[in-house]
């Protein structure tokens, strides 16, 4: 409507001013050379690695810094493909022009949080994690919690699954043990015996409470804690074909207590659980669980503790040996198989 009112002012100006102008416009060449102004483009951003630079965990502090930078700035926002647009709704246009890469460590983005910059970086494309301890996130905790809501569909989904366990138990208590591909620097492996003196200590406290066990091997860790009958995402029927991680992290942002990995896949579903009143993370000083705040503290932290580091390097010392193992066999056998075709 707007645009048609400002369209038709300027015919009527332009008629004025020549009478000779065309009935059918109201405009000719010089008119439209004087009067037509155009706006000049928006200002964007830009993360082309989005979805490709680290898992699940990561991809949510990234493009919750961009959306932030973005609205706070004024810039439009240019994303690829990710899962985020399947989960939940997301539908900003793809990179078409190929900006400068600023890493994250070349300008500081923690101040454009904190405060508005007048030299705020735009047309760029972003590369980083932005793990900045989340009393920084905490002004932007409604938009950035927002950004995260399945759509209806897989809500609806996994809220009936989710249901089962809450008709028939009183409190959800939630673990993250997370296993695969972590041992190494920070990610290091706190001992099941951590959890289960925290959970032991809960469980007493609670109204018939259930335990909701997530991890990426779940065999591994279930039997320490059969005892408390623990079930996952697969026994309650939760389950996603094109991504198999978010039933755990959907639950796990649901949960009345929960117990996460040094993980920030279980950190950010911490963030986004807007019912928890008790969060829990392994200490590798204290070596217990403590608790946290998980709008006020670092998504991840350092592992200093010289008996764990040891257990890590000894980890990694071990990794290397099957590898060197491995490497060794298949040279020997690829030494063998030249060997016969060439002797033949």
């Amino acid at each position: 409507m707007g645009g048609h009112k400002a369209i038709a002012s300027v015919q009527s100006t332009v008629q004025l001013h020549n009478p000779h102008a065309s009935n059918r416009t109201g405009l000719n060449q010089e008119d439209i050379a004087m009067h037509s102004h155009e706006a000049p483009a928006k200002k964007l951003i830009s993360m082309s690695t989005l979805g490709r630079n680290g898992r699940f965990g990561n991809q949510v502090f990234q493009y919750a810094f961009l959306r932030i930078y973005a609205e706070k700035y004024g810039l439009n926002l240019q994303t690829p493909d990710w899962i985020g647009q399947v989960l939940f709704g997301h539908s900003e246009p793809e990179p078409a022009v190929a900006h400068k890469q600023v890493k994250e460590a070349e300008h500081d983005f923690l101040g454009s949080l904190r405060e508005p910059m007048a030299d705020a970086p735009h047309d760029i494309d972003l590369w980083g994690y932005f793990l900045f301890h989340t009393s920084h996130y905490r002004p932007y905790k409604s938009l950035f919690t927002s950004l995260f809501r399945p759509v209806p569909d897989i809500k609806t989904e996994l809220e009936n699954s989710l249901g089962k366990l809450r008709r028939e138990y009183g409190t959800l208590i939630g673990m993250h043990l997370r296993r695969g591909d972590f041992g190494y620097g920070n990610y290091f492996i706190p001992p099941n015996k951590w959890y289960k003196k925290w959970l032991s200590e809960l469980w007493e406290r609670e109204l018939n409470p259930v335990l909701f066990i997530a991890s990426d091997e779940p065999v591994k860790v279930i039997r320490d804690f059969r005892k408390y009958n623990p079930v996952t995402a697969e026994d309650i029927g939760a389950h996603m074909e094109r991504a198999e991680f978010y039933p755990d992290f959907f639950i796990l942002s649901q949960c009345d207590a929960l117990a996460i990995s040094n993980s920030t896949f279980s950190f950010s579903a911490a963030m986004l659980n807007g019912s928890g009143r008790l969060f829990a993370r392994p200490n590798c000083i204290e070596k217990r669980l403590t608790s946290f705040d998980p709008w006020n503290s670092d998504p991840l932290l350092e592992c200093s503790n010289p008996d764990i580091a040891l257990r890590v390097g000894q980890k990694i010392e071990i990794l290397k040996g099957r590898l060197f193992n491995r490497m060794s066999k298949l040279e020997a056998g690829l030494t063998q198989r030249w060997n016969t075709k060439h002797t033949v």
